[in-house]
């Protein structure tokens, strides 16, 4: 018995459940619900289940209306139905409007409904594997187009890097189903930029109250990249929600019944939180500043995201700074200066996202050319590798040395805070 492969019984006599429960209990991880409406309560707090069974006659919903919304809030699940009357009419509607497997009349030897479970459950299986095979394929892929695209065009893969973490932040908070489509989303999110003059910089005119004044740049970026997801098969969805990316929450129709748009049109509102809270931190702004100015601006962004994103906090308030040869470096870091070649040449931008075609172009001008080592960069708390500045006194150090080459205009600042222990060397500058 897999305990991951949950399988959810549901009928409105629990003397039956009861006795179906002691039957299948040896052999599968079962859980029962007492009629369709509770069943649909436990999908929801109990859940993912491989397979629900369920009576045909039950009251309020009837079996084929409970298979129906099941079948387009979790289509994963494999469903059998049961009843006590060999209605064909009901078994076609069963099978068409709930997609059910297997339809098995009442009473069912235990033998023979267990038999069904684990046809049930293989086919849960090879459903599953086929799209995690499917979606490892196509995140691969698109990682691989933006890393590429990260060489020529840093500032937009490091910004569809920062829009993919926020939205991974907000998803989480709201349990989004089809994580991988809005992950896809994010980090595709941008790539109709490269239909812009300047992918990069014009993408600063993108704020609420700028577009107004300059939509010819950045209205259509959206549909840009939307039309071309759409002709990549099984990123139908994907396309959809970055069409959305700029649509204000107080044009959605929050009453809609359309289970499949309304995925679409919060994956929409998450998207388009990302992307405007990417820019304003880009333009210096903290997290919780930023989030405090969405948040003023009634009725652009869906208020419960926001507050989601607030309690999460700022993803990068606990990285940490490190300063590593570029031998030590690896993909989870994120540049905390320039990085030069020994001629003097720039490899890399601040802020810049450390990806494997960037490794390999430092590694080949540090064995070639050298590079002026080591590196700062900032790291997730998980990362240990090298020296980590955990001093108050030596990390205000290097911050204050920051800020001075930053009024130099030696690079833009990344607005970080003085750590806490070191205020007073800090208000030196």
């Amino acid at each position: 018995m897999n305990p991951t492969e949950k399988v959810l019984l549901i009928d409105d006599e629990p003397r039956i459940l009861l006795a179906l429960h002691r039957a299948l209990s040896t052999d599968f991880a079962v859980d029962v619900a007492v009629g369709a409406e509770l069943g649909l309560r436990a999908l929801a707090e109990r859940g993912p289940f491989a397979v629900v069974v369920s009576d045909l006659k039950m009251p309020v919903l009837d079996g084929i209306q409970f298979m129906t919304q099941a079948k387009n809030l979790y289509p994963d699940t494999v469903r059998i139905m049961l009843t006590g009357q060999a209605d064909l009419r009901a078994a076609i509607a069963a099978v068409n409007e709930g997609s059910v497997f297997r339809f098995l009349t009442k009473p069912c030897p235990a033998t023979v409904l267990a038999q069904a479970i684990e046809a049930a459950l293989e086919q849960h299986r090879l459903i599953t594997g086929e799209q995690n095979l499917l979606r490892e394929t196509l995140m691969g892929s698109i990682r691989l187009l933006m890393e590429v695209l990260g060489v020529t065009a840093p500032d937009l893969f490091n910004s569809s890097f920062r829009i993919c973490r926020y939205v991974r932040l907000m998803a989480a908070a709201v349990g989004f189903r089809d994580l991988w489509q809005l992950e896809a989303a994010g980090i595709l999110s941008q790539i109709g930029r490269i239909a812009l003059p300047c992918p990069g910089g014009e993408r600063r005119c993108s704020a609420p109250e700028q577009r107004a004044n300059v939509p010819h740049l950045f209205e259509h970026h959206p549909s840009v990249a939307a039309a071309l997801l759409k002709k990549v098969q099984r990123l139908e969805t994907t396309a959809q929600i970055v069409s959305l990316q700029n649509k204000p929450f107080r044009q959605y129709d929050v009453e809609s019944a359309d289970v499949s748009a309304k995925l679409v049109d919060l994956g929409g509102q998450i998207l388009h939180i990302a992307v405007d809270l990417d820019l304003l931190t880009a333009e210096g702004a903290t997290f919780n500043g930023a989030l405090a100015a969405m948040s003023a601006a009634e009725g652009e962004y869906n208020p419960d995201l926001l507050r989601a994103l607030e309690d999460s906090g700022d993803p990068t308030a606990h990285w940490r700074l490190l300063t590593l040869p570029v031998a030590q470096l690896d993909t989870s870091m994120v540049l905390d200066q320039e990085v030069r070649a020994c001629n003097d040449m720039q490899l890399a931008t601040r802020g810049e996202h450390v990806t494997f075609p960037l490794l390999e172009r430092l590694r080949v001008f540090a064995a070639d050319i050298g590079i002026v080592e080591p590196v700062q960069v900032l790291a997730p708390e998980e990362t240990h590798t090298g020296r980590t500045l955990q001093d108050p006194a030596e990390l205000c150090e290097v911050r204050h040395a920051r800020r001075l080459a930053e009024r130099a205009g030696c690079f833009n600042s990344w607005g970080m805070e003085p750590s806490v222990g070191c205020e007073n060397q800090c208000s030196m500058e």
